[in-house]
């Protein structure tokens, strides 16, 4: 499993989500970090089926900088209402910073739900009771009592940023 630790971030995170053309079938990247320099990376993964989630950390400071979404499988896509997700997960005023823990595992595969709603997508490989933490404006993760990473929502997407992500 990805083992995180949660620590509050007094400022409004830099974030940035890519979005990629119709050529690349990456539906998208959340940066984190501001800096034109990426630093060193450790890379922690979740590949179940062609789901595909790539979490990136700063090897210096273990801090997430980076979420891409690689690939998707279509048939594992539910449509629900956004008060459904709304009711799940809700972004405050409050920003942490997530990083990554040295008995980690970097690469898992569990079985991965795709929620969409007309406004956002929420990944989960686990359903554990979980506690949500906002690592940007409009990115949520999910992290169980065991301190395990098991979810992300990308929240307050248009309908042409969702089209990006799932062609339709």
């Amino acid at each position: 499993m990805l083992k995180v630790s949660i620590k509050k971030n007094n400022e409004v995170p830099f974030s940035e989500l890519r979005f990629y053309s119709s050529l690349n079938p990456i539906p998208f990247t959340l940066c984190m970090n501001g800096n034109v320099l990426l630093p060193e990376t450790i890379y922690a993964r979740n590949i179940s089926g062609e789901n595909f989630i790539e979490f990136r950390f700063d090897s210096g400071t273990k801090r997430l900088y980076e979420i891409t979404l690689v690939a998707i499988q279509n048939n594992t896509v539910k449509l629900l209402e956004d008060r459904y997700i709304s009711t799940k997960v809700s972004i405050n005023n409050e920003f942490f910073n997530c990083y990554i823990d040295e008995d980690s595992d970097s690469e898992i595969s569990l079985p991965m739900q795709i929620l969409r709603s007309e406004t956002s997508i929420s990944i989960f490989w686990s359903i554990n009771d979980l506690n949500y933490y906002s690592v940007s404006e409009n990115c949520l993760i999910g992290v169980d009592r065991n301190n395990f990473l098991c979810s992300i929502s990308i929240m307050k997407l248009s309908k042409e940023e969702l089209f990006e992500i799932f062609g339709f």
